[in-house]
Formats: structure tokens, C-alpha cells, sequence
């Protein structure tokens, strides 16, 4: 038995209306399930970000640990110089201190020597002073000691000439009497001759002495001469004040 058409049109209208509800419910549940997907989603790439952030963040910090280390290892170099530098600057300034103490002590010996050196400059010039007054003095008593051996030299030649003329003189009698008188004849004679021959030789024996001392007065002449206490124009006045 067939049912009607209006029925049938009924029954699936209400099942159109079924399937339309069902479906609109299942587009409800569909949509949520894809807004939950969608959260889950969203949640999960913003976790990601996150992530992502962090690990940058991270590996920014790992770098900046790193960086960090090594300016932790050079701080520690920089510490360990300057300590370093410390001890070199301690060291330094040890060692000024000593240097400026030794300067001190070389400053003093250098007023000391200064004035040691002008003590001894003034003591050079009061005995420069006194040596040319004694050089003075002792310059005229050798000019007055050259003057009186050369009035000496001048005796003795004198004396010397007189003594060798008269003994020229004797010689000149002697030949005479030995010309004119046989000795042996005559005894008073002999005596007279004897004595001449005596005061002959003793003539010639001071005229011997005479000359030997003129030589010693003019080598003793010479020899001060050498020593150059006087200039040259100086003997050539006591030569022409005093005749050899």
C-alpha cells in the first residue's frame, strides 16, 4: 500500500529539516572543533614564537655569556697586570725614593767639593801670592849673589894678569941672571936663586889656584845661567855692569 504524495512530501520535508538541523549541527560542532584547531593552532605558533624568542633570546645570552667570559678572562689578565703594575710601581717607586736620597747625598758631597775646591783655589792663590814674593826676594838676593861673583871673577882675573905678569917678569929676570952668572960660582947667588925658583914656584902655584878657581866660580856661573832664573836681557845687564 503506497502512502500519498502529500504524505511523502511531508515526511521528507521533515527529513530534509532532520538532515538541515543535523547538518547545522554538525557545522556547529565542525566549527568549533576548527575554532579549537584554530586556537590550538594560534596558541601553538605563539608558543613557537615564543620558543623561537627564547632561543634567541637564549642564544643571544650564550653570546653574550661568551663575550662576557672573555671579558672576564682579559678583565682577569688586566687585574693580573695591574697588579703587575702595582708591584713594578711600588718597586719604581722605591727605587726614586733611593735616587732622590742619593741625589741628596751627591748634592751635598758636590757643596762640599765645591767648597773644598774654593778653600784650596783661595789657599793656591795666598801661596801663589807668597811664592811670588819669596820668588821676588829670592831673585834679587841671586841677582845680588850673581853680581858679587862676577866683581869676583873680575879680582881674579885681575889677579891673574898681575900675577902672570910678574911672574913674566921673574922669568925675564931669571933669564937674565942665568945669562950673566954661572950658579955654580957663586954661592950668594945660588941662595938668591933658590929663593926666586921658590917664590917663582910658589907664584906659579897660586896663579895655578887662582885659575882653577876662576874656572869653578865660572862653571858655578854657567850651571845658574842653565837653571833660567833670569831672562837673557837680565845677564846682558849684569855683563855690561861688570867686566870679565
Amino acid at each position: 500500500m503506497s502512502l500519498p504524495l502529500f504524505l511523502c512530501k511531508n515526511i521528507l520535508a521533515g527529513y530534509n529539516e532532520k538532515i538541515l538541523n543535523m547538518q547545522s549541527y554538525f557545522k556547529l560542532i565542525l566549527d568549533d572543533q576548527l575554532g579549537i584547531i584554530q586556537k590550538l593552532e594560534n596558541e601553538k605558533l605563539n608558543k613557537r614564537k615564543i620558543f623561537l624568542s627564547k632561543k634567541k633570546h637564549l642564544e643571544e645570552l650564550k653570546k653574550d655569556m661568551a663575550t662576557h667570559t672573555k671579558k672576564l678572562e682579559q678583565l682577569d689578565k688586566d687585574v693580573g697586570i695591574l697588579e703587575k703594575n702595582i708591584v713594578d710601581y711600588e718597586k719604581l717607586k722605591t727605587d726614586l725614593k733611593r735616587i732622590k736620597e742619593k741625589r741628596k747625598k751627591q748634592q751635598k758631597i758636590l757643596t762640599e767639593l765645591k767648597l773644598e775646591a774654593d778653600i784650596k783655589k783661595m789657599l793656591l792663590a795666598k801661596i801663589s801670592k807668597e811664592y811670588e814674593g819669596a820668588y821676588a826676594r829670592s831673585r834679587m838676593k841671586l841677582y845680588d849673589y850673581l853680581q858679587r861673583m862676577l866683581l869676583e871673577n873680575y879680582f881674579l882675573e885681575t889677579k891673574i894678569k898681575l900675577k902672570s905678569e910678574a911672574l913674566e917678569i921673574s922669568n925675564l929676570e931669571l933669564s937674565k941672571w942665568k945669562e950673566s952668572v954661572d950658579p955654580e960660582q957663586n954661592e950668594i947667588l945660588n941662595r938668591t936663586l933658590g929663593e926666586k925658583f921658590y917664590k917663582f914656584e910658589k907664584l906659579r902655584k897660586d896663579v895655578d889656584d887662582l885659575i882653577d878657581t876662576n874656572e869653578k866660580n865660572k862653571e858655578n856661573y854657567e850651571a845658574i845661567m842653565h837653571l833660567n832664573y833670569f831672562s837673557n836681557e837680565d845677564l846682558d845687564i849684569l855683563k855690561r855692569e861688570n867686566v870679565f
